[in-house]
């Protein structure tokens, strides 16, 4: 039957190889209520006493490692203290702060100490919303905070990054949404619209930004790092479509390089992008929400991997041996963990893939149209006949306008070498005329002088004849007419 709703003859292969793997055990981290105590446990075990929760009851993972928590509890000195840790070793503290009074000219306050140390660059900084703004990167050993000047959060506050009890150079209007640090490399982003930049190592990274009437600025809403400089911004702009997308602009420290074909639909800054990358940056996956109905998926190397469900949260992900794991629940909570790893000539792959997928898309809708419009498919199949035949016909009519093309060529190099040797004859003869001008003119002069010489008789040094002025003058004028005759 004409347009049947078939598959392609070349089998639609996948750029992929999934490998469905064991489930990842991932450190059960949770604060459970005994005796009016809140204690922080993993996997079962008592971490942390008398532990405070953030508002909203949520812990408070870093950006730049899941595995790093910042929880505050309850010492035996009945100070409240804030400790990072690493789920995976507890005991080992990567930071703490404190508070001890301190006499002023005014009386006491209290100081904040990081480490039992007082950091000068923190003054007059607050660094307190909803917990402190602080991460750490211990391969790194790079402390990083962000915070305002005064109590109270302003809009016309000047946002600042601390490292080490070093303030950066670099300011940031309104809010900074990320400050961390991966292997060294200390990024920030922050500042609403026009004030939206992202800077790396106290320096702004530099992109292409596009403008548009239609709609504001671009905005990157999120970032990551790799341990070896790698970055990925992903950012939100107008460009080139009716609706926002978030684009992926991929680069160094110092700015972008390459913006990925594929991107994401925009979401609201809860609803984070995961970004991973393999060993020497080879690979990078990023996930998120693909479109505006909530559907979410992989981008890998710019290739796009469909989950098989919409995961409810990302629980690990994070290249090994060679491929991505993934681990999530899915809608019905079913947990699902597979090894995605991409074929030798998976951008082949994939282009051959999409070919394949746009052309069996086109003779959908055209099977559509032809319903909604009422087309017979008989009417079709003769109008498809008509449509060979007249391409038959353009063919040869292009045989013949190309055959003419040469004898018109032809003709034209055959009419131009005719004109080259009418010229050059033309040229010859004009050469002839000029030397036998000149030739006459040369014997008019030798005829003079022989004149002037016999009237001249017999002259010697020592005789009393001689020739004129006048005729002497003669005949230097006719030697010299006829040197440059």
């Amino acid at each position: 039957m004409l347009l049947e709703n078939t598959k392609s003859h070349e089998e639609i292969s996948s750029p992929f190889i999934i490998e469905k793997i064991d489930n990842i055990n991932i450190p059960k981290v949770e604060v459970k209520e005994e005796n009016n105590e809140r204690n922080l446990e993993i996997n079962g075990s008592v971490a942390f006493e008398n532990v405070r929760i953030y508002s909203g009851d949520k812990l408070r993972f870093q950006e730049n490692n899941p595995n790093i928590l910042q929880i505050r509890h309850l010492r035996k000195d009945d100070h409240n203290v804030t400790s990072v840790i690493d789920i995976n070793d507890p005991k080992k503290e990567l930071l703490t702060i404190s508070n001890e009074r301190v006499k002023t000219f005014g009386g006491e306050k209290e100081q904040m100490l990081i480490n039992g140390k007082k950091w000068d660059s923190l003054d007059y900084l607050n660094i307190y919303w909803d917990g402190y703004r602080v991460e750490v990167d211990p391969e790194g050993k790079k402390i990083v905070f962000c915070g305002h000047e005064g109590e109270d959060y302003k809009s016309s506050a000047k946002w600042e990054v601390v490292v080490n009890n070093q303030k950066w150079n670099t300011k940031f209007d309104d809010h900074i949404n990320i400050a961390s640090s991966v292997g060294g490399t200390v990024y920030a982003l922050g500042g609403p619209h026009n004030a939206n930049k992202l800077a790396i190592n106290d320096k702004e990274w530099m992109y292409k930004k596009y403008k548009s009437d239609r709609f504001s600025p671009d905005e990157i809403k999120d970032v990551g790092v790799s341990p070896d400089g790698a970055v990925v911004a992903l950012v939100d702009s107008g460009r080139d479509k009716e609706d926002y997308r978030r684009y992926i602009s991929i680069g160094d420290k110092v700015g972008e390089k390459y913006v990925w074909k594929n991107n994401f639909y925009t979401t609201s800054h809860d609803k984070k992008n995961v970004i991973a990358f393999d060993n020497n940056d080879k690979h990078i996956a990023i996930y998120g929400e693909t479109e505006k109905s909530g559907a979410k998926g992989l981008i890998i190397d710019d290739i796009p991997y469909a989950l098989e469900t919409n995961p409810q949260k990302i629980e690990y992900m994070k290249f090994q041996d060679g491929g991505l794991v993934i681990q999530y629940e899915d809608s019905l909570g079913e947990k699902i963990t597979e090894k995605i790893t991409l074929k030798e000539d998976s951008e082949q792959i994939q282009e051959r893939k999409e070919k394949i997928e746009e052309e069996e898309k086109a003779i959908v809708e055209l099977r559509r149209l032809l319903i909604e419009k009422d087309i017979p498919a008989s009417e079709i199949a003769i109008r498809l006949k008509m449509a060979g035949e007249l391409e038959s016909v353009v063919a040869k009519n292009k045989e013949l306008n190309e055959k003419v093309s040469k004898y018109l060529e032809s003709s034209t190099s055959w009419e131009k070498k005719y004109n080259e040797l009418e010229k050059a004859d033309k040229n010859k003869e004009t050469q002839i005329e000029i030397k036998e001008k000149e030739l006459k003119k040369i014997k008019t002069i030798m005829l003079e002088i022989d004149e002037i010489l016999k009237g001249a008789g017999k002259v010697t040094f020592g005789s009393s004849s001689t020739i004129s002025s006048k005729n002497m003058k003669i005949v230097l004028d006719l030697i010299n007419t006829s040197k440059s005759s």
